[in-house]
């Protein structure tokens, strides 16, 4: 009954393969996404820098998979997601610092299919990137001058013919004297930056140290703000103050005054608000004489490790204060600060526990200090690292390459899953099955990056030996067979 029932449905199916088949095998090649969207549009950069008044045209040249494109395609311009242009060339008018997206679509109109690239274009204020200077002039007035620069895309080939960018910065004027009588007696420049999840606009200003009074500026146009006396409570800034030096950062503000040697200090309520804080008439840390703070690079929003600042008492010893103001809940945009983070607390730097520290370096230390950026124990060795990963030389080396693609580590994990099965040993698949649930938080996680895989990345010789294991046994077990044979 079963083979006949069998013969039943493969006279059916001959039945069906016999009848008329009308569809269309006329096959062609078409336009496809081979090609990368740098080797598909060239003739263009991935970001553009303009000021304000200044227009850019731009034509990119187009290279499909095949030289097919001929002259049945149209094309798009969007800007921010709005259609602003169907011709192959648009010219962008720079009106109002900020920044836009460009996408260039070309349409294929025999196959409907949408071959898009984008751009970036940044139109920042003049005075917003380039080398700030702050001089005395004969008279002693301050003047804040600067060396406008901006950056610059330029195209060359690589070895393989295709369009790649090289970024450097060009230096094109200067500005002399920009803001009018800002003071004088100059003594540094200390900038601030503001905690924010719009990159597009990063809040900074610039606070001008001077002995006629601290005045604080614009860091997007240098425009005159205020002067930092006015941001002291009701008691007023004390007579005769002369903020020697600064630390700002997002959570907290002080100024070390040169005149009575003290630190006064303002805690901000709001990260993204750089006057959300007053400083108080008294001084901090119940008026405890400095000689110097040192600077706080907390710049970005990923530069939360910097919660430590450093000052210099009179005995030339190290203290800190804390700068912990993060904010509550930024992803909701929620920037008022955590309020539980001892944020501007005076601690004593101590060695941690079981740490082989010398703290006599942080204590009463003779003569004076200097601050000092990160040095390599071994700079050829660092020289010749630098480039082969800031370039992604690895990138273009064969095989080599493959060590620095997740998925390669997928497939090993895929196939010792495979292999324990086949095997069915439950004991080594338990272990795979460890790695596979971590590789399960990547695959749900928004990004994958090679460091999300390195935990799996390190286990690669495990693996392999489990992988390997049963042939090896087997192969040693056979050639012990063999010399006892």
């Amino acid at each position: 009954m079963k083979k006949r029932f069998i013969l039943y449905i493969l006279a059916i199916l001959s039945i069906i393969g016999c009848l008329d088949d009308k569809t269309n095998y006329d096959y062609r090649d078409i336009n496809d996404f081979s090609l990368s969207t740098t080797q598909m549009f060239t003739n263009w950069q991935s970001n553009y820098v303009l000021y304000p008044g200044e227009e850019v045209t731009i034509e990119p040249t187009v290279r499909l998979s095949i030289d097919t494109l001929a002259q049945n395609v149209s094309y798009q311009w969007l800007q921010d997601g709005k259609l602003v242009g169907e011709e192959k060339a648009y010219t962008y008018k720079a009106e109002k610092p900020g920044k836009s997206k460009l996408v260039f679509s070309v349409i294929d109109n025999d196959t409907k299919v949408t071959f898009s690239g984008g751009t970036t274009i940044t139109v920042q204020s003049p005075l917003e990137s380039g080398w700030l200077l702050l001089t005395e002039s004969p008279s002693g007035l301050s003047e804040l001058s600067m060396v406008l620069g901006r950056r610059y895309t330029q195209i060359v080939k690589d070895e393989d013919g295709y369009d790649d960018e090289r970024d450097t910065v060009i230096y094109s004027d200067v500005k002399f004297n920009i803001v009018p009588n800002l003071g004088s007696q100059p003594i540094k420049v200390v900038e601030n930056y503001a905690w924010t999840t719009d990159d597009d606009e990063v809040k900074n200003e610039l606070m001008i140290l001077q002995r006629s009074g601290a005045v604080e500026v614009s860091g997007v146009n240098l425009e005159r703000l205020m002067v930092t006396a006015e941001d002291f409570d009701a008691g007023g800034c004390p007579d005769g103050f002369v903020a020697k030096n600064a630390v700002l950062t997002w959570g907290s503000k002080w100024l070390l005054n040169e005149t009575d040697k003290k630190i006064y200090g303002a805690l901000a309520t709001v990260t993204s608000d750089l006057h959300s804080g007053i400083y108080s008439s008294d001084p901090a840390f119940n008026g405890k004489e400095f000689r110097d703070i040192l600077p706080c690079y907390k710049i970005g929003a990923n530069a939360d490790q910097y919660k430590v600042i450093i000052t210099i008492g009179m005995d030339n010893t190290m203290y800190g204060i804390i700068d912990n103001g993060m904010p509550t809940d930024e992803y909701n945009n929620d920037f008022s600060i955590y309020y539980d983070n001892f944020n501007g607390a005076f601690v004593e730097l101590e060695a941690a526990s079981g740490a082989n520290v010398d703290m006599s370096w942080f204590q009463n230390f003779k003569g004076d200090y200097i601050y000092l950026e990160r040095m390599s124990l071994f700079p050829q060795y660092e020289e010749i690292l630098r480039p082969f990963f800031q370039s992604a030389v690895w990138k273009k080396i064969p095989i080599v390459s493959n060590f620095f693609v997740p998925g390669t580590y997928f497939i090993v994990l895929l196939f010792g899953i495979s292999v324990s099965f086949y095997r069915k040993n439950y004991k080594q698949l338990f272990v795979f099955g460890f790695w596979g649930a971590y590789w399960f938080t990547l695959l749900i996680s928004p990004v994958a990056l090679v460091r999300y895989a390195y935990p799996v990345i390190m286990c690669l010789p495990l693996m392999l030996s489990l992988i390997t294991q049963k042939g090896l046994l087997s192969w040693k077990r056979e050639r012990k067979n063999t010399k006892n044979g």
